[in-house]
């Protein structure tokens, strides 16, 4: 019974959704899967925005085992930040997405802002004439404060994320990619690599530029599942995050937030690999 109603699932989402890959794990077994579009088993899927949540995971690691200071600001780790709205916000603030920005003098509007970065990190989206900030570095470099104080509102905006990347990268010596191959992919029995798309500068897009085989991802979700322990054994703490104050914004890097539209082609951009077992 279980079985048909997950294959009546699987089978309104290939249309209805787009959907290339539907796979169902059952107390650590994957009991279904269906690929559409193409796609085989180990065909790596886009995985957008859900990538911010595994930033959140790393972040979540680091901050644990004694290395990030959620209260810091994150030009204390990333100096060459200091004065721009996000080195002048907390990690936490980060990981609530609690900054208000603009990027380069331009009023703030949230699709524009996601084409803009589409064109920053994949030459190939960049408008006619485009002479804007050509990686990820350069472009939050160019964010200023408005509106409200860093910490008080919630906004989606993809430069948080950049930003606690960027963090990351400094307290470890580690690039994005070996970070979640030593923390996270390294422990949760991947089959296969993952990938990220990287910037001009060789620099991944946190963003949402990670690529993955689905039984991979769904190992990782089986880990979380599990009170964040995996075959290997307990890999990241078991609570996260921790309860947030009441001036604090609701939603976290650690909870999936729905994405921008994504452009109409895939960003042609180099690949890195993040290691499984």
């Amino acid at each position: 019974m279980c079985q048909s109603i997950v294959r009546s699932i699987a089978h309104a989402l290939g249309p209805a959704a787009q959907t290339d890959a539907f796979l169902v794990m059952h107390r650590g077994s994957v009991v279904h899967e269906t690929y559409l579009h193409d796609t085989e088993q180990h065909t790596p899927h886009f995985n957008a925005s859900a990538a911010k949540s595994y930033l959140g995971l790393m972040a979540a690691i680091l901050a644990h085992q004694g290395l990030l200071d959620r209260a810091a600001r994150a030009s204390t780790y990333v100096p060459e930040l200091a004065g721009t709205a996000f080195g002048e916000a907390t990690v936490e603030d980060l990981l609530h997405m609690g900054t208000q920005v603009s990027y380069a003098g331009r009023p703030f509007d949230k699709a524009i802002e996601a084409q803009r970065y589409y064109a920053v990190i994949a030459p190939p989206l960049r408008p006619f004439g485009y002479n804007g900030p050509t990686s990820i570095r350069e472009h939050l470099l160019t964010a200023r404060v408005t509106g409200a104080a860093p910490g008080t509102e919630f906004r989606y905006e993809n430069g948080n994320v950049e930003t606690l990347a960027e963090v990351l990268r400094r307290i470890t010596g580690l690039t994005t990619s070996a970070l979640l191959g030593e923390l996270v992919w390294s422990k949760i029995g991947a089959d296969e690599d993952a990938y990220c798309i990287l910037d001009g500068d060789g620099v991944e897009a946190a963003y949402g530029g990670f690529s993955a085989k689905a039984r991979d991802i769904a190992r990782l979700g089986e880990m979380m599942r599990c009170g964040a322990r995996s075959a290997a054994g307990r890999s990241c703490p078991r609570r996260w995050p921790p309860p947030s104050s009441a001036a604090s914004p609701t939603a976290t890097l650690a909870a999936y937030a729905s994405p921008p539209r994504p452009p109409t082609r895939r960003p042609r951009s180099r690949t890195t690999t993040c290691g499984g077992s």
